[in-house]
């Protein structure tokens, strides 16, 4: 079931406007058989250049100076047998977004694929990748290491889309390509996916056959110029929430609140107060900015209601608030008892932890 919130988000990340992606040729590069690639996609996408583009952080980037990365690779661990492959990159220009691709031909041809790498991604201040925080990038230093390079690790920021979007659009499923169906409304057309990316390239390698390939190329570009729309697509979200306060409270709220990380607690009770449907995780909010302003009898009922409806982490603050504040100690561990066989074992650390400490307040 969609939430409220990714109901909200369908108004602003839903477009009938349609851009073409910029295309260039294929080039050689010299001394390495690496190719750049460019492949026409089978869809289009709003990627008109945008001079700003803003990731909820505090400020807005200059469009021209981040650089959309995405790698495939034989498979999908951090050994020295994972070699990358083939390497997406996309870019803003004047003239609209730019795509291109790197493709290492030769195995041997490795470390002249990453001194490539380096004259290009110098050009840019910013990164943008999805999932890259955990995977891309540490697979890419990786290789630095093991090729005794230096990583130029120049880039002043590092925005991981998948952790942005988790935050504004929660949703179970959070691939890329669900991204791509709920917030892009595109759904890929005979799609390679990436875990058969080292299927595809063993198979060029042994017997010189492409076709797998030019599938796992387009796999690729489509993974960067999607990243690049849904770049696009939450800076004009977080624009327009700001445009008119009135309308779309909620969802204006919610991107404020991450945006500005320690807001202030009076003007999170005032707009969530007003709110209709009134979830889970507004409500740890309100009980947070009440317990700031030492309102605890308004904070424990909020963290009380946050939990009921389905946010265990509201728990135990509500019983901090219960045996620390209020002195109910027995009430505290009555609690405990009664919801702890409820909880993931994560959980039941924390509230036996408490119960703990309780323990000892109490005697």
């Amino acid at each position: 079931m969609v939430s409220n919130t990714s109901k909200k988000l369908s108004i602003y990340f839903n477009s009938k406007k349609k851009e073409k992606i910029i295309q260039t040729g294929e080039k050689k590069i010299e001394h390495a058989e690496l190719f750049f690639k460019k492949h026409p996609l089978n869809y289009k996408l709003i990627l008109k250049a945008k001079k700003k583009i803003n990731f909820l952080a505090q400020n807005e980037y200059d469009s021209k100076k981040i650089l959309f990365f995405d790698v495939e690779c034989v498979n999908l661990s951090f050994t020295a047998s994972n070699i990358p492959f083939l390497l997406g990159l996309g870019y803003f220009k004047e003239d609209g977004f730019h795509l291109e691709q790197i493709f290492l031909k030769n195995m041997a041809h490795e470390n002249a694929m990453l001194s490539f790498l380096d004259n290009i991604w110098q050009n840019f201040n910013y990164l943008v990748t999805f999932n890259g925080k955990s995977f891309d990038i540490p697979l890419i230093k990786s290789r630095y290491q093991l090729f005794l390079k230096k990583f130029p690790n120049h880039f002043l920021e590092h925005f991981d889309l998948y952790h942005i979007l988790r935050k504004i659009y929660p949703q179970k499923r959070s691939r890329l390509i669900d991204y791509e169906n709920s917030v892009l409304e595109m759904i890929r057309q005979d799609d390679l996916p990436g875990s058969m990316a080292g299927q595809a390239y063993f198979e060029y390698q042994k017997k010189n056959d492409d076709t797998l390939l030019k599938k796992l190329f387009l796999h690729n570009q489509t993974d960067i110029a999607s990243m690049a729309a849904l770049a696009l697509k939450i800076n004009s979200a977080i624009n327009e929430s700001f445009t008119d306060i009135d309308k779309n409270k909620k969802y204006k709220y919610k991107i404020y609140r991450l945006k500005n990380k320690k807001t202030d607690p009076d003007f999170i009770i005032k707009n969530i107060s007003g709110m209709a449907n009134v979830d889970a995780e507004d409500m740890y909010y309100m009980a947070k900015a009440y317990k700031k302003k030492k309102n605890y009898i308004q904070s424990y009922k909020y963290f009380r209601k946050a939990y009921k409806k389905g946010l265990s982490k509201a728990l135990p603050e509500a019983l901090v608030i219960l045996y620390y504040y209020f002195k109910k100690y027995n009430k505290a561990i009555f609690l405990i008892d009664k919801y702890l066989y409820l909880e993931e074992a994560s959980m039941q650390m924390k509230l036996l932890t408490i119960q703990q400490k309780i323990k000892k307040r109490k005697n």
